[in-house]
């Protein structure tokens, strides 16, 4: 039960651990791309 216990308790950290990586890698793009000005999009968008 030991080992059970200690085998669900490392696949949680692990789970939570992934799941903080993933959010903080798509808040830090999604701000990265917001900061951006709209007319610069707006005008690259234009040019295609």
């Amino acid at each position: 039960m030991d080992d059970f216990g200690l085998f669900v308790c490392g696949v949680v950290v692990t789970l939570i651990a992934g799941m903080g990586v993933i959010t903080s890698q798509v808040f830090m793009g999604y701000t990265k791309f917001v900061k951006q000005p709209r007319e610069e999009a707006d005008a690259k968008r234009e040019a295609e």
